[in-house]
């Protein structure tokens, strides 16, 4: 009974932890994000801190499956690739649906990183970073209400609700929005330990 016990607890080990946890440092800062965590990753040869001034470059979304010295293994979701030809810019996206893509990213390669726990985790960041934009998209509409109606009281109460959303939308798109965390092309890059 103790074997079956051993062995069924090691096969929950070894299947249950497929992540590998990621180590990044600047200065004296050292940042270690868990297994099994989801990372957004932009590469580029371009070396500069702004996504628009980058002409050509790629998102990768998924986890970290191994590091290497000069790589990391990943899992990947989405993949997807954008270059810049005569002011067009033409998009590849490759998606898999049970994380079959399995790629090796150079890290001399990486721009920087977004890091989240989970897919739900990311997907709600991008859903309250939405919602922020949409009330302060609003709050603009109920500005230009005021400029319509004549009662004091009511364009007070209107200066009151705009306030309102535009602290709503701000507060909501804070929280939606995740550090980006620069491994080349920024003065204070972030180097990858492990």
């Amino acid at each position: 009974m103790l074997k079956i016990l051993l062995i069924a607890l090691s096969c929950f080990f070894a299947f249950g932890s497929f992540g590998q946890e990621l180590t990044i440092k600047r200065d004296s800062q050292i940042k270690s994000f868990k297994e099994n965590s989801v990372y957004f990753i932009v590469l580029s040869k371009v070396k500069s801190y702004k996504k628009d001034s980058c002409c050509n470059y790629t998102e990768a979304l998924g986890s970290i499956t191994s590091i290497e010295k000069d790589s990391l293994g990943m899992s990947l979701q989405t993949f997807s690739k954008s270059n810049v030809l005569k002011e067009t810019e033409v998009n590849y996206i490759d998606i898999s649906w049970d994380n079959i893509l399995q790629n090796k990213i150079a890290k001399s390669d990486i721009l920087y990183f977004k890091n989240y726990k989970s897919f739900k985790s990311k997907n709600l960041k991008k859903k309250l970073s939405i919602y922020g934009s949409i009330l302060m998209l609003s709050t603009g509409v109920t500005m230009l209400n005021t400029l319509v109606i004549k009662d004091k009281v009511s364009r007070q109460n209107l200066y009151k609700l705009s306030a309102l959303q535009l602290g709503c939308g701000l507060t909501l798109a804070i929280i939606g929005s995740k550090k980006r965390h620069y491994i080349t092309g920024y003065n204070r890059s972030w180097t990858i330990t492990n």
